[in-house]
Order: structure tokens, then C-alpha cells, then sequence
């Protein structure tokens, strides 16, 4: 992949998920939410990767 499409794509996954992190987590507070939104980019990166080692070539 081009490298400022993997860019354009990470960042798009930051916003996307602190977005839905902001918004069914309300009542935690920044640092709660900040971790939160790091760790499940961190299993969607992961899980992302394991997935296109999974596919035949």
C-alpha cells in the first residue's frame, strides 16, 4: 500500500474511534478515554494484520 494511504488510514482510524469512544463513554474522564481509544486501535491494527496474513495470496 501507498504510504500516505496507510497514513490517511491511521489517521481516519484515530478519529473514527475517539469519536465512538467519546461518544458511549462520556462519564470517563480524558485520560481514561485517551487510553481506551489507544488500546483498541492497537487490537484493530493487530487484528487487521493477523486477518490479511490469514488470506490466500
Amino acid at each position: 500500500m501507498k504510504k500516505w494511504l496507510e497514513t490517511f488510514a491511521l489517521i481516519s482510524l484515530v478519529i473514527v474511534l475517539r469519536l465512538l469512544v467519546n461518544f458511549f463513554f462520556p462519564e470517563f474522564p480524558y485520560w481514561g478515554r485517551f487510553l481506551l481509544t489507544v488500546i483498541l486501535g492497537v487490537l484493530v491494527i493487530v487484528s487487521l494484520y493477523f486477518m490479511k496474513r490469514k488470506l490466500p495470496k
